[in-house]
């Protein structure tokens, strides 16, 4: 059964510690089911790995968070400066009102690999450093070649000197754009996959011919050089594309699944992150921390500290991202990874055996956190009960030591609460 979390509910009685309450719905039935305050297994603490759009779906998220927190959450910058993305990718997202329409990736089958068998070409791009830009053939298709993305089978690959036998997937676009061609593909926003085979029918057909004869086209010159005639090449079988559509007017924070939606901001466009997202104080850690816990409650001295469960709800996806986008190293799932990570070690956790390159961890993990000193305090007890903690965190009077050299060291005024960077 496929389910989806349809509702969530913070629920804080007078007097009594907060819970939540989870609704889900059947995917498949539309039916509705409740994980309440005494479920069998209750909710101690709560990850959600949901992207920016799919989270502000669920019924009661938008209505429970602070403003502040809802507005830093919801912003997407995707700022392009022409130095670095080049002239049409700028123009394009410009025109676009900030936004180009999709991420799009699309394969074209052969029986005849002939990139392989014919010219030889297993590395690089075409044209040569094109980037992530595509250039448009006189058949309205974009292209962008990767030799090397596309798995490839040989039989007889460099025996006795004879052309071997080649079939498989050649990339010939990855990049984002407003092209129409590759996605128009998917049946819906929601089902990123499409594809098409020269079984479809006529209309199949001619599609595949014209993505065919853009990439021979484009491939010209590198025919001419090895004397290959283009129509001697056997036409592809199929065509495969992944389509991730971007916001738009109608869809903010876009539709069905989405590309990478982040805070990619330049100086010299959107300016920092205050002021591209319109939040005070907002900067890259500030965002990191505000987006980790969006419930969280930091307490004050005097008050009631915060609820538990306020503390023990993450959220973690590699859409919730804040840089310059000069320092921006792509779209990859290592980033839902490092977050999840950072919520581990608010949790007391220590890192997992398979991690442990010190200087990564310490670079992606513990210098991208803020904790309160009475929480490292309040989380290693609470861990030791439980027997999660085996020797990560070091014992409350070294750490309440070595914090108060810190803090005399630096002139800094420490309260029990305030905020310090883990060392």
């Amino acid at each position: 059964t496929q389910t989806k979390l349809a509702q969530f509910d913070l629920i804080e009685p007078t007097g009594s510690d907060a819970f939540v309450q989870l609704s889900f719905e059947d995917a498949v039935t539309g039916a509705v089911y409740t994980l309440p305050r005494n479920a069998s297994y209750p909710i101690d603490v709560l990850v959600l790995n949901l992207p920016r759009n799919k989270f502000f779906e669920v019924g009661g998220i938008k209505e429970s968070l602070e403003p502040s927190v809802s507005d830093t959450i919801e912003c997407i910058v995707f700022d392009t400066p022409a130095e670095l993305f080049g002239e049409e990718i700028a123009q394009e997202v410009e025109s676009a009102r900030h936004f180009t329409t999709n991420l799009g990736k699309a394969y074209l089958f052969y029986d005849d690999a002939f990139w392989r068998s014919k010219l030889h070409q297993d590395a690089g791009t075409w044209p040569p450093d094109v980037g992530f830009a595509a250039v448009e053939t006189k058949e309205g298709v974009r292209l962008n070649v990767r030799w090397y993305d596309g798995p490839v089978v040989c039989e007889n690959e460099g025996q006795n000197g004879t052309e071997p036998s080649c079939m498989g997937l050649l990339e010939l676009y990855y990049s984002v754009s407003n092209e129409t061609f590759y996605s128009a593909l998917p049946a819906t926003p929601d089902e990123p996959l499409g594809s098409i085979w020269e079984t479809d029918g006529p209309e199949a057909r001619a599609i595949l011919e014209r993505a065919h004869m853009g990439l021979v086209d484009s491939l010209q010159p590198l025919l001419d050089a090895d004397g290959i005639d283009a129509s001697t090449l056997k036409l592809p079988s199929g065509l495969i594309v992944g389509i991730w559509h971007r916001p738009n007017e109608d869809f903010p924070l876009g539709q069905g699944y989405t590309a990478p939606t982040k805070v990619l901001y330049y100086p010299n466009m959107s300016g920092t992150p205050d002021q591209a997202c319109g939040v005070s104080g907002l900067s890259d850690s500030a965002y990191r921390d505000s987006v980790l816990q969006p419930w969280r409650q930091h307490g004050a001295s005097g008050k009631k500290q915060a609820s538990t469960i306020r503390n023990r709800i993450f959220l973690v996806n590699n859409d919730y991202s804040c840089m310059d986008v000069r320092y921006y190293w792509g779209d990859w799932a290592e980033e839902s990874l490092m977050q999840a990570e950072r919520a581990m070690l608010l949790l007391g956790m220590a890192p997992p055996k398979w991690l442990q390159n010190k200087d990564y961890y310490h670079a992606n993990v513990v210098s991208q956190v803020y904790i309160s000193k009475k929480e490292l305090l309040t989380t290693r007890t609470s861990n030791i009960e439980n027997g999660l903690l085996e020797w990560f965190f070091l014992p409350a009077a070294l750490v309440a030591t070595i914090l108060a050299i810190v803090c005399l060291v630096k002139k800094k005024k420490c309260q029990s609460g305030e905020y310090t960077p883990i060392p």
